[in-house]
């Protein structure tokens, strides 16, 4: 009785973790991580911005074109 009960409590755990593991994989999970991840660029570029480098400088160093440093930079 003991057993089975552990048994129980152990898989509710697991099926707990994988849905949220499922969740983090969905296709919302992915959007917010990529919307998070080019407001933390944006932010990024504004500051070397601020230290005074230049745009080509900035979309060099991450790999963007300066078009988008000036969207960045022009954005709120």
């Amino acid at each position: 009785s003991n057993t089975m009960s552990i048994k129980a409590t152990i898989q509710s755990q697991w099926q707990k973790a994988r849905d949220e593991k499922l969740a983090d994989n969905s296709e919302e999970g992915q959007l917010a991580r990529t919307v998070e991840a080019k407001k933390e660029l944006k932010q990024r570029v504004k500051a070397l911005a601020d230290k005074g480098e230049t745009q080509s400088e900035i979309a060099d160093k991450f790999n963007i074109s300066t078009r988008t440093v000036r969207r960045y930079l022009n954005s709120k």
